[in-house]
């Protein structure tokens, strides 16, 4: 997954089918600690929050 190759925390996606879901982010993320990458939250722009 690119996002933790290059060592972002969090993907943003509408896609709650194939990608911005509970099961599908414990599946990368348990490749991610077996390959020694920190984990990468998978949220729908909703629960994005910005601050001023």
């Amino acid at each position: 997954m690119a996002a933790t190759t290059h060592g972002l925390g969090v993907i943003v996606s509408w896609n709650f089918r194939h990608l911005a879901n509970v099961r599908r982010e414990a599946d990368f993320n348990r490749v991610n600690s077996l390959s020694g990458y920190p984990p990468v939250r998978i949220v729908s722009p909703p629960e994005v929050v910005y601050e001023e």
